[in-house]
């Protein structure tokens, strides 16, 4: 198969989020949706970890957990475009919206996934997450 140079600016990939197993104290569940990605230049990815890591400030240990947070969700804000296969209580489809990226994104495992799953995606490998 001949490899195709894409003009496309985004993509999918599936993010597999394990959270607590309500059935099974102890125990974590695995569910998949697929996220769609923005393609970023190299550049822009390597600039993106030095934020998110604090490398672009005097002491990366004096960034502050509020920062952190702001950082991350600028980011996640930029790069999660939308979403296909995620439901609500009664299994209708959560559309992606900003209030709606804002709430799932506040789920710890999901934020997780997701930054898992872009930098899999961007990089070739699984983020090392300090997240």
């Amino acid at each position: 198969m001949a490899f195709v140079i894409s003009k496309k600016q985004a993509y999918p990939w599936p993010v597999t989020v394990k959270t607590p197993d309500p059935a099974r104290p102890g125990k974590w569940q695995s569910q998949t949706f697929t996220a769609t990605f923005k393609r970023l230049p190299p550049l822009e990815v390597q600039e993106y970890l030095a934020r998110l890591t604090g490398k672009d400030l005097p002491d990366p240990d004096d960034m502050s957990p509020e920062e952190r947070y702001r950082r991350e969700s600028e980011f996640l804000d930029e790069v999660l475009l939308g979403w296909d296969g995620i439901n609500d209580d009664e299994g209708v489809p959560v559309p992606c919206s900003d209030d709606t990226r804002a709430a799932v994104l506040d789920i710890i495992e999901v934020r997780r996934a997701v930054f898992s799953a872009f930098f899999e995606s961007a990089m070739g490998k699984k983020a090392d997450a300090k997240n």
